[in-house]
């Protein structure tokens, strides 16, 4: 509308300058007005035309009031009202901030929406990293590693504290060795205990004790270093017929029956083992057991006079003289047999 009164005010201008030029003396013209003024004004009355009949168009086709016209009884006020508009909306005007209600508070992005953003922003390189408080999730990892890592080294060390001590026991029983070969038994035993102390399972050692101690007498010692022997190594056959001659010797029964009873296969197929569980079962009063054991023992080694003369024993106390007359006649044969056994088994063939 601005566009319209501005032509409007032109078309205004140039007809008061036109009866202006009129007026003034001959020869004296108005600059731009002759005989060109008139196809000058041709197009600007053509374009009124035009926007004459699109009003008229918009007044036809529009239902109601047009929001840019002003109203019917106002219309003599219209040029300087638009004008005054025109100049207010060509000042610069101020941005106006956003105006948010109090009642309605704005919906909160989405997680989906703001994480991408945040991520985004914490990929760029000018952007520090933030530190991670001490004692955090970050720390779970570390502190699981730690505790696996301890874990996992315990058996380890355990297992590399035990083959210490199993080389420094090696070390130990060579020294006793050595004692023992130059005949400096304190020594040889010092070395044999300091041995076992380390490595209670090391049979070298415990044997080389063992020796030195039936050598002393030392029978008390033996039975004991015997027995945790025993303990850790129960199929050592030469061990169990050693402590079966000692329990026997002291007259501990009971101890000599059940070392017999857990004997392993290898002592029961001794016949020197045999012989001795014979001679437990004759002092116990099982007579049958008695015998069972000598002929095993027999078996295995026919030329053991002792064993005759056990079995003749055994046989004689069940009521079987004949078979035990016999058994003393086999015993007299063997060579080796005491003095005291010779002259029982001819009293008993008489």
């Amino acid at each position: 509308m601005s566009l319209i009164n501005r032509m409007l005010q032109d078309l205004d201008q140039r007809q008061a300058g036109a009866s202006n030029a009129a007026a003034l003396p001959a020869g004296v013209q108005v600059a731009g007005s002759g005989a060109a003024a008139g196809p000058r004004l041709r197009p600007q009355v053509a374009v009124l035309g035009l926007l004459g009949l699109g009003l008229a168009a918009g007044f036809h086709f529009w239902e109601g009031p047009l929001p840019f016209l002003p109203k019917p009884e106002i219309a003599v006020a219209v040029p300087v009202a638009i004008d005054a508009v025109a100049t207010t909306v060509a000042a610069p005007v101020a941005p106006v901030p956003p105006v948010v209600s109090a009642e309605v508070a704005p919906e909160p992005a989405p997680e989906s929406v703001v994480a991408p953003a945040v991520v985004a922003g914490a990929a760029e390189p000018s952007a520090p990293r933030p530190r991670k408080p001490a004692g955090d999730a970050a720390a779970q990892p570390r502190q699981a590693r730690e505790v696996a890592s301890k874990t996992a080294a315990a058996p380890v060390e355990k297992s590399v504290a035990r083959s210490d001590r199993q080389h420094v026991a090696d070390f130990h029983y060579r020294q006793s060795l050595d004692a023992y070969a130059l005949g400096r038994t304190t020594e040889s035993l010092a070395q044999a205990r300091e041995a076992l102390r380390l490595d209670p399972d090391h049979l070298d050692a415990r044997q080389l004790l063992l020796r030195q101690l039936v050598e002393q007498r030392d029978m008390d010692a033996t039975r004991s270093v015997l027995r945790e022997g025993l303990q850790r190594h129960p199929e050592q056959a030469a061990w169990v017929k050693l402590a079966l001659r000692l329990e026997l010797e002291k007259g501990d029964l009971s101890a000599a029956r059940a070392l017999v009873e857990q004997a392993p296969p290898a002592a029961l197929a001794q016949a020197d083992f045999q012989a001795l569980a014979g001679m437990l079962a004759q002092r116990q009063g099982r007579q049958g057991d008695a015998a069972e054991h000598f002929r095993n023992a027999l078996g295995r080694n026919p030329a053991d006079g002792r064993s005759w003369i056990g079995l003749g024993l055994a046989l004689e106390a069940q009521g079987h003289e004949p078979e035990a007359r016999e058994s003393f006649r086999r015993a007299l044969a063997t060579e080796g047999l005491p003095a005291e056994l010779q002259t029982l088994a001819q009293k008993k063939t008489r």
